[in-house]
């Protein structure tokens, strides 16, 4: 099924689709288009089909599941695995092994070093750096700016450099 969507969709010039061996069927098809309008439509269509690709205007050799955007100019790298329905926004930066839980959202700007384990339905701001090896729980708000040097136990924002408690 994934083979024949993917050749459907090769008549639009301006996509390129990226299938491995690594992902399964809802997962194997990114699609980077440099019109945002366009990315959505076809998202749409596929969508509509069942099919549920990852949208990526960035460069992306982790594994994202369905429903997540990777905005232009991300950055994920080799090992990192994204949840469903998350956002990695333009400019920022997953590097490495790094785990993104469900529905997480990590803003324009944002660095979040190898080995992190971010949990689900957290937001981290623009310009946020999160160091090698952090876990941040889940319903965490990291604010714009903020340095996470230490593992995030509690729910809550932090803000500020260090990231502490608000």
């Amino acid at each position: 099924m994934c083979k024949s969507i993917a050749a459907e969709t090769k008549q639009y010039r301006e996509i390129i689709l990226l299938e491995t061996n690594k992902f399964d069927c809802y997962t194997s098809l990114f699609i980077g288009i440099g019109n945002l309008q366009r990315r959505i439509e076809l998202w749409g269509e596929l969508h509509e089909r069942g099919i549920f690709p990852v949208l990526s205007g960035g460069v992306c050799l982790g594994t994202a599941k369905a429903g997540t955007l990777i905005g232009r100019q991300a950055i994920v790298q080799v090992g990192t695995v994204i949840g469903v329905n998350c956002i990695i926004n333009t400019g920022a930066i997953v590097e490495h092994d790094c785990r993104i839980g469900d529905q997480t959202i990590i803003s324009p700007g944002a660095m979040v070093m190898g080995d992190c384990n971010i949990g689900q339905r957290v937001q981290i701001g623009p310009g946020a750096v999160i160091c090698r090896g952090i876990w941040i729980c889940d319903d965490t708000i990291i604010g714009a700016g903020a340095v996470v040097t230490k593992d995030i136990t509690e729910k809550g924002t932090y803000y500020g450099v260090p990231a502490r408690a608000v």
